[in-house]
C-alpha cells in the first residue's frame, strides 16, 4: 500500500470513529495511539458542545432581557449549574453564568425609549 492510500485509509477510519462516538458506540481498543486519539476526539467533542451550550445560554439571557426590558424582570446576571449529556452516555456538569454588559443594557434601553415599546414589528428575526 502506498503512503497516500494508507493516509486516506487512516483518515476514513478516524471519520468512522468520530461518527461512532457521536452515536454513543463504545470503540474497540486498537492500540495505545488509537486509544489516545479516541480520548482526544471525545474531549474535543465535549468541549465544543459545552462551549456552544454556554453561548446559547448567553443568547437566551440577552433575548429574555430584550423582551422584558420595559418590565425589568430579567436580572442582569443569571447563573445555574446544570447537567447535560453532550455525548450519548456521558453526562457532564456545566456551570453557566451570563452577565449582560452595560453597553448591551444601554443599547436596549435606548431602543425601547425611542420606540416606546419592546416589540420588533418589522424585524426579520420574528418567529
Amino acid at each position: 500500500m502506498s503512503f497516500v492510500a494508507g493516509a486516506s485509509a487512516s483518515i476514513m477510519k478516524t471519520i468512522k470513529e468520530i461518527e461512532a462516538i457521536l452515536e454513543g458506540e463504545d470503540l474497540d481498543y486498537s492500540g495505545p495511539k488509537r486509544h489516545a486519539l479516541h480520548e482526544k476526539l471525545q474531549d474535543a467533542l465535549i468541549k465544543s458542545s459545552r462551549t456552544w451550550y454556554k453561548k446559547g445560554f448567553k443568547r437566551g439571557h440577552m433575548e429574555a432581557y430584550r423582551a422584558s426590558v420595559a418590565k425589568g424582570e430579567v436580572p442582569l446576571t443569571l447563573s445555574a449549574n446544570v447537567e447535560r449529556e453532550f455525548l450519548p452516555n456521558y453526562t457532564s456538569a456545566v456551570p453557566l453564568k451570563s452577565n449582560l454588559s452595560e453597553s448591551f443594557v444601554q443599547k436596549v434601553s435606548e431602543n425601547v425609549a425611542t420606540r416606546g415599546n419592546t416589540s420588533r414589528k418589522s424585524s426579520k428575526r420574528q418567529r
